[in-house]
């Protein structure tokens, strides 16, 4: 039996590609020297699975998703999850790097409101979609932590960047 891919995973993966395609200049994927090498539409077990020419990195992950009725519509409600992960051997540095890396993906998101953008032809992917989508960055939060990595300390943060997707539906 082979199931279609459906909301969650199409949303994830229109995501990973919006950000992909950030090569601008200062963009996460700047051509000649992208500040983002890993862009990913899953969330691995865990951060330490990242090999050092694959970090920083970014994993996005629909969290959740509510629907309600509006004026006789519908609306879905997607949570997202974007989880910036960045290593190295000077903490300030990675704490900088991550937070300069979550502060260009919250501009991105933003950006991705225009008519032109849209995370691409994400309504259009979408055959309930009423063609439009509203994309929001809601909370963003950073921890660090320290990894023993061959004898030396190495330091770990994880900058999370939560947002709020909603898309309404011209069929319920």
């Amino acid at each position: 039996m082979s199931l279609p891919d459906g909301d969650y995973i199409s949303i994830q993966d229109h995501l990973a590609a919006a950000i992909e395609a950030d090569t601008g200049p200062g963009g996460l994927r700047e051509e000649t020297d992208p500040a983002v090498k890993t862009v990913e539409a899953q969330l691995r077990k865990e951060p330490r699975a990242y090999r050092d020419h694959e970090v920083p990195a970014i994993a996005v992950v629909v969290m959740g998703k509510e629907e309600r009725r509006e004026a006789g519509a519908s609306v879905r409600n997607y949570r997202l999850a974007m989880y910036v992960y960045c290593r190295g051997l000077d903490v300030q540095a990675e704490i900088a790097l991550c937070q300069r890396i979550s502060s260009r993906l919250e501009d991105l998101l933003r950006e991705e409101n225009q008519p032109d953008r849209m995370l691409g032809d994400l309504p259009g992917a979408l055959a309930w979609s009423a063609e439009s989508l509203i994309l929001t960055p809601s909370h963003t939060e950073f921890l660090t932590g320290e990894e023993a990595h061959r004898g030396q300390p190495q330091y770990a943060v994880l900058g999370l960047v939560e947002a709020d997707l909603e898309i309404p539906a011209s069929a319920y």
